[in-house]
């Protein structure tokens, strides 16, 4: 049974989806931009599709790119914004990029905190929201002990990785943060159905989906890399989006977005968020 019929059956519970719009920074953008340069000449040396080895040079460059929008800076302030819309309720989910910002192995400074160190001094010392991590390095007997607080409203928020996305049962969970810009369809869809178990007077579930796209003053930038950034970003809101109730409230962005997406394929001089029909937070 996929996830729709499951919503209709009511084995799922209903959601609403919010996707939020942020940009990568002039530094994000000069590195997408370099790595992508890379991927296409290993492609057009070798004849490679875009899957690749994990421990080949190609596939490292794909996972650099790809962390690249996972890790944008603009997504810890719009976080902060959403956060506080919900900063009452209770069974919140955040999933943050795994590893650190690849710009940190880039300057030789001092490397930058981690996604999930932000979101939890986010949470945690700015907020004041109870908060706990679950990720890898949590023992057993400690995780155990998150999901019992988590769902006895000790915990307001949990913040994780990877290691929510299967063989764990969140049913409380009502509202996800997505952080993560993802476009493995396997990982979103299994971080969807984990927030859509149904529970005890819990009618629908939120999910929050910060989506990647470059400024629209970017440098160096061309129509074509522009393009397939947008186009990886907008798989996931398109699949997220025709499932949410609020889906009519979507269906402009999303004709917005593939318009954008047409635009930039064909260098047609239209700004990016005129075309999307979108505010950038």
């Amino acid at each position: 049974m996929g996830i729709g019929d499951a919503i209709k059956a009511r084995a799922l519970c209903r959601y609403t989806y919010t996707p939020v719009i942020v940009e990568l920074d002039a530094e994000e953008t000069e590195l997408y931009v370099e790595v992508t340069e890379k991927v296409a000449k290993i492609l057009s040396a070798q004849q490679f599709t875009e899957e690749a080895a994990e421990d080949s040079p190609l596939g490292a460059l794909l996972r650099k790119r790809s962390n690249i929008l996972g890790h944008a800076r603009a997504k810890l302030p719009a976080l902060k914004r959403e956060i506080e819309k919900r900063q009452d309720d209770w069974y919140q989910l955040l999933y943050c990029a795994e590893g650190s910002h690849p710009l940190s192995h880039e300057s030789g400074e001092a490397e930058e905190p981690s996604q999930l160190d932000l979101a939890m001094d986010l949470v945690g010392n700015q907020l004041r929201m109870p908060a706990a991590r679950y990720v890898s390095e949590t023992k057993r007997p400690e995780r155990k002990e998150v999901l019992t607080r988590f769902g006895n409203r000790d915990l307001q928020i949990v913040v994780s990785m990877r290691c929510l996305d299967e063989g764990v049962d969140v049913p409380a969970a009502r509202t996800a943060y997505l952080l993560a810009s993802s476009s493995n369809p396997r990982q979103f869809i299994q971080r969807r159905g984990r927030v859509l178990r149904q529970a005890p007077g819990k009618d629908f579930a939120d999910i929050i989906d910060f989506i990647v796209v470059p400024p629209d003053d970017a440098v160096g930038i061309n129509r074509e890399t522009e393009r397939r950034m947008v186009a990886r970003e907008l798989t996931r809101v398109t699949e997220f989006a025709r499932l949410a109730v609020n889906e009519a409230e979507h269906s402009t962005f999303c004709a917005h977005c593939a318009s954008a997406t047409d635009c930039l394929t064909y260098n047609q001089p239209i700004p990016l968020y005129h075309a999307l029909g979108v505010s950038v937070e």
